[in-house]
């Protein structure tokens, strides 16, 4: 039995808030409960991936692997994803066969996975440009245009490609340049954390925060349009910030913090029992100790997870990508004192393979950070996860 048994920690700056130790409750995210379990609140989507590699990079069969190409954990992407409808200045056109204004920034795109609807068209400029311009747009007869939240631009991410842009650009979308500068395809999103606010790199995955007055980011209004196959959760955040970090009242700001767009999470958020961890929101079981075998590289962490027997159970594997992210609570800048061991990365790995850059051949893991902000491809830490509802409806197919 290890000297520390170490609550989850976040990465990025918001926290990965997991259940520690030490029976008591820092609810920061939600609450903790021993013993009691809910029903999930919410279906997390596939995250796109259906390959499998070697640690060479080489694309490999699937059988056996336990990646996620293999699993494929999640609710299964409708098709069409995406449905265009062409617009005018005023509204939808009559016929929709074609383009009425032959101009495809006047045109919305809507994602049937979340029911969200996106415009096909972009600016870019400091954050405090995107939110106002977000709030101030009318288009295709539809004036609630906002800023998205980190969930909702991450939905867009298909952990597939190697080049999550490219791959909308044939969805539908138009709003890509041809170059491939990294710069140019970050957007930014309403969930702001002191004087930054996180940021998707369409082209590559990544979420990061940055500083809102100094960098340009691109800019993409969504709204809600209808209820989708899936309803994505809440980010946790819950105030406002402005310049310089200082917390300031949200209304009328179009952050994060005042919309809180999504299923709100349950209160407890977490339930544990023993040596597992239930969270309440999304029906998953997670290992109550995020170390449970020290640093190990990433094929070493898919084994030991495929072959642990915890609690009774004996059908954990790696967490992919998307039930990573459900852990993060993004109203949280850091964790309680003294629930970050002294290690200077902490990560944990992911089923979720892909190529950290588009231009290198090489495939990595899926592992997020938990103080920085980028995706780590080294030794890391080991934690494990099981899926508690066998089913979350007809799109489901849970391995």
């Amino acid at each position: 039995m290890t000297k520390k048994i170490i609550l989850i920690i976040t990465y990025l700056l918001g926290i990965l808030f997991f259940i520690g130790c030490g029976g008591g409750g820092n609810a920061l995210d939600g609450g903790e409960e021993t013993g009691r379990a809910f029903a999930n609140t919410v279906q997390l989507p596939r995250t796109g991936q259906t390959k499998c590699y070697d640690t060479a990079g080489g694309e490999i069969n699937c059988a056996g692997t336990g990646q996620d190409g293999e699993i494929q954990a999640g609710v299964v992407w409708p098709l069409p994803r995406f449905v265009v409808t062409y617009c005018n200045v005023s509204g939808p056109c009559s016929d929709q066969s074609s383009d009425c204004d032959g101009n495809a920034s006047t045109d919305v795109v809507t994602d049937n996975l979340t029911g969200l609807m996106w415009t096909n068209g972009n600016g870019g400029g400091p954050w405090d440009f995107a939110v106002d311009y977000a709030n101030n747009l009318t288009l295709c007869g539809y004036s609630d245009w906002r800023l998205p939240n980190v969930n909702e631009l991450e939905s867009l991410v298909n952990a597939n490609e190697p080049n999550s842009a490219a791959w909308l650009n044939v969805q539908g979308f138009t709003i890509w340049p041809s170059d491939e500068d990294f710069d140019i395809l970050h957007f930014w999103s309403s969930t702001v954390n002191g004087g930054g606010a996180w940021i998707i790199g369409m082209q590559n995955g990544h979420v990061s925060i940055l500083g809102r007055g100094h960098y340009p980011s691109l800019v993409w209004p969504v709204r809600s349009e209808k209820v989708g196959i899936i309803q994505l959760p809440q980010t946790g955040q819950t105030k406002c910030y402005g310049g310089y970090g200082v917390e300031i009242a949200c209304a009328g700001t179009g952050q994060d913090g005042e919309i809180q767009v999504g299923v709100a999470w349950p209160n407890p958020k977490f339930a544990v029992s023993g040596d597992c961890v239930t969270d309440n929101l999304t029906g998953l079981m997670w290992s109550r100790n995020a170390n449970l075998a020290g640093y190990m590289n990433w094929n070493a962490a898919l084994n030991y997870a495929n072959n642990l027997t915890l609690c009774g159970y004996s059908d954990w594997r790696l967490p992919n990508r998307k039930e990573l992210r459900s852990l993060i609570n993004y109203g949280q800048s850091r964790p309680p004192h003294g629930l970050i061991p002294r290690v200077l990365q902490m990560c944990s790995p992911a089923t979720t393979t892909g190529r950290l850059l588009p231009m290198l051949s090489i495939r990595t893991a899926w592992a997020w950070e938990r103080r920085g902000s980028s995706i780590c491809g080294v030794a890391t830490w080991t934690t494990a996860i099981r899926t508690t509802a066998p089913t979350y409806g007809q799109y489901v197919q849970d391995k």
